[in-house]
């Protein structure tokens, strides 16, 4: 880490939740989450259901084991689908596993937070 840069951070973290950076949020396809954003860019992201965690497994250590770990839900259902390199998710490494799952794939076990589905 840089010292000195938190007050930087801290801000950029901010504006991600204001209006218009929810809007640079959706012009780069990912999904905001300002009502009034999702709903002016619902061509791009259609409804989508979500459900708690726990409804799968007993928290996130369990989850990630169930779908993500060699031989996994990602594994098993998505076999013919390939990336845009190519790469078919059975030959998806541990680490790139760990970039799909947003890192370590490390969370809190209590955390029941809405996955979509």
């Amino acid at each position: 880490m840089i010292k000195g840069t938190r007050g930087i951070a801290e801000k950029y973290l901010r504006f991600l939740y204001t209006e218009e950076g929810q809007e640079t949020i959706a012009k780069h396809f990912y999904r905001p989450i300002d009502e009034a954003v999702l709903a002016r860019h619902s061509a791009a992201f259609p409804k989508i259901e979500f459900f708690a965690i726990r409804s799968i497994a007993s928290g996130w250590d369990e989850a990630q084991q169930k779908l993500f770990a060699d031989g996994g839900v990602f594994d098993r259902d998505l076999p013919s689908q390939r990336n845009a390199f190519g790469v078919s998710p059975g030959q998806v490494t541990s680490n790139s596993r760990a970039a799909v799952t947003g890192g370590s794939g490390a969370r809190d076990s209590s955390d029941t937070g809405g996955v979509p589905m």
